[in-house]
Parts: structure tokens; C-alpha cells; sequence
């Protein structure tokens, strides 16, 4: 009788275990619509169309018309023609005849290199090409349009080509993509002669 009484009171135990379980673990009551309804689904929105960004414009360097054979009023005859042609000035074909006083043309060149290393510094290699291509890329027409200034003691001709202070063009050899070696002819103006000079 006492093992019987045991064993119902253990079977009760375990349906009231049981129950708390259950209790415990069941999800939350819903209203019954919500149960028996099944979620509609939602189709995936489709992704928006690619924006195609169009390539930066490049911007032509314009060049100064030709300086027109006029005879200069007296004004301009009283001018020596010593006076070294401005940093800045941009002079189509011309050359300057008066000879630089020495170690002037080592720190042009060293304007005209540090203004390639700054064009590196911003692209992150020299620009390449003929001396044009290399001028024009220094004064804007590159991919990102920064225009640089023309180094001192240095001028561009009516060819966009950067000239030495006697009106020579510059030889650029592009010896890496981020070494480029500068050549000015000197004063006799022809190039690979004693009085080059190179950086």
C-alpha cells in the first residue's frame, strides 16, 4: 500500500514537472488570426542601377598667339637686353641670347626637378612623354587637373615644350616611374655638347 502511494505521488510530481515545463518553454498566445494566418512574403527590392561616373575633362593649356613682327615704340628700344626673361612669363619660340651667370642653371634644374617630385608626390609617379606631353601634365592636363607652376628660371614656348633660360628645350628621359633625369643644352643651345648640364 505505502510502495503504491509512493509511486502515485512520483507519477503526480512528473505531470506537474511536466506541466511547468511546458508552461515555461510554450511561445506567447497569440490571437488566433495571427496563428493561423502565415506571413506574406515580402519580394527583395532589386538593387539600384550602377551611377557611371563620366571621366574628368582635360582642359587644353592655351597657348599665346605669336607675337607679330611690329617695330616696338622707342620706349621699348631703351630696355637692355640683358634684363632675364620672367619665371612665370610664357615666351612662344623665343630665345634669350645673354649667357646665365654661372651655377644659375643647377638651380633651375633643381626648380624643374622639384616640381616633377611635387607632380609624383600628388599622382604617384612622373608624368611621361615628350617634353609636351611632360609640360602639359605639370601645368593641369592630367587626370586629376592640378595645374603646377612653371619652375623658375624656366619658360614655355609657342609648342608647350619647357625651355632653359636660353630658350632651349628641356630633355626629360623618364628613367623609372619615379626617377626622370633633366638635361638643359647650356649656352651654345645644342644639346649633348660640353656645356650641357643635368640632373
Amino acid at each position: 500500500m505505502a510502495l503504491s502511494s509512493h509511486k502515485r505521488t512520483l507519477f503526480a510530481l512528473a505531470i506537474i514537472g511536466g506541466v511547468l515545463i511546458w508552461n515555461y518553454n510554450r511561445p506567447p498566445d497569440l490571437p488566433p488570426q495571427e496563428t493561423q494566418r502565415p506571413m506574406p512574403k515580402v519580394a527583395p527590392s532589386p538593387p539600384p542601377p550602377p551611377v557611371e561616373t563620366p571621366p574628368p575633362a582635360i582642359t587644353e593649356i592655351p597657348v599665346p598667339p605669336a607675337p607679330t613682327a611690329t617695330t616696338p615704340p622707342a620706349a621699348a628700344l631703351a630696355v637692355p637686353a640683358t634684363t632675364p626673361p620672367s619665371a612665370a612669363r610664357v615666351l612662344p619660340g623665343s630665345v634669350t641670347e645673354t649667357p646665365a651667370a654661372p651655377g644659375d642653371i643647377a638651380e633651375d634644374l633643381n626648380a624643374v626637378d622639384a616640381t616633377i617630385r611635387n607632380f609624383q608626390a600628388v599622382h604617384g609617379e612622373n608624368p611621361i612623354g615628350s617634353n609636351a606631353e611632360v609640360t602639359a601634365a605639370l601645368l593641369g592636363n592630367n587626370l586629376k587637373q592640378i595645374k603646377l607652376e612653371v619652375p623658375a628660371g624656366s619658360q614655355v614656348n609657342g609648342q608647350g615644350e619647357m625651355c632653359d633660360r636660353w630658350g632651349t628645350p628641356y630633355f626629360f628621359h623618364q628613367v623609372s616611374k619615379t626617377e626622370m633625369e633633366i638635361r638643359s643644352a647650356g649656352p651654345d643651345r645644342k644639346m649633348w655638347t660640353g656645356d650641357d648640364s643635368q640632373i
